[in-house]
């Protein structure tokens, strides 16, 4: 025991990662990373964010976006970087993966 709760919310992280969320649009990813970030701005955690990661799973037999950032002074601007990058492969990536012929 450190004399800490493993997690601790702060007053008003549920409805900021609800609203981050509900107010984003676009796919599943951008939606999860708002709701990340809103509870981050929060004070949803203890201590500075150094990872953050986006792992989205679907009807294929692999996920469809897994994306990482490990050790990094801003890890959700990171991150927010990577699937800026990825979504726009990420249809092209899938269609391979499924059917290499037709990519």
């Amino acid at each position: 025991d450190f004399g800490l709760p493993l997690f601790t919310w702060q007053p008003g992280v549920p409805a900021a990662i609800i609203a981050g969320y509900g107010g984003a649009e676009g796919p599943l990813e951008s939606r999860l990373l708002a709701a990340l970030t809103a509870g981050a701005a929060a004070g949803g955690e203890l201590k500075p964010l150094r990872s953050a990661a986006l792992l989205c799973v679907g009807d294929a037999a692999f996920a469809e976006t897994d994306l990482r950032v490990d050790l990094d002074a801003a890890p959700l601007a990171a991150l927010a970087r990577l699937w800026a990058a990825w979504e726009p492969e990420a249809p092209r990536v899938r269609l391979w993966a499924l059917d290499p012929g037709a990519a």
